[in-house]
């Protein structure tokens, strides 16, 4: 019975080619369950119906504090957009359809947009670089 739904749907599970690779950075301590089930399921399937990218991983990322602490700092998204433009534009409505908190980040090449609780600022120059913090992943 459920094959009759099933044709159509392979392209849908199928991974893009010749992508932009984006990382989506909430702050702070989110478990990587709770990233992946708040954030990565609805947005992967949501881009993937648009057919613009994918989503799913990351990293939680933990900085050194001034007391030489490892404390986290945030929770990496990765995602690979087949439409860099219209793919972050779809993002930022998505991610605050589902309540992405303050200082959430979509970060690509050199540049970020930054969510600040009621408006996105885009194509800012990049407030970190994963590759260049003192940093360890879990």
């Amino acid at each position: 019975m459920i094959e009759r739904f099933l044709p159509g749907l392979d392209a849908l599970l199928a991974e893009p080619l010749d992508t932009h690779s984006v990382s989506v950075a909430f702050p702070g301590d989110m478990d990587p369950h709770e990233r992946e089930g708040r954030y990565g399921v609805f947005l992967d399937a949501e881009l993937r119906i648009a057919g613009l990218g994918t989503c799913g991983g990351g990293t939680l990322i933990e900085t050194l504090d001034d007391a030489g602490q490892w404390r986290p700092a945030c929770a990496i998204l990765d995602v690979d957009l087949t439409d860099l433009d219209r793919g972050r534009a779809f993002c930022r409505d998505e991610l605050v359809a589902l309540g992405c908190p303050e200082g959430t980040l979509i970060q690509y090449d050199d540049r970020e947009d930054r969510w600040d609780g009621a408006t996105w600022h885009c194509s800012e120059p990049r407030s970190f670089d994963e590759d260049m913090l003192p940093y360890r992943d879990n």
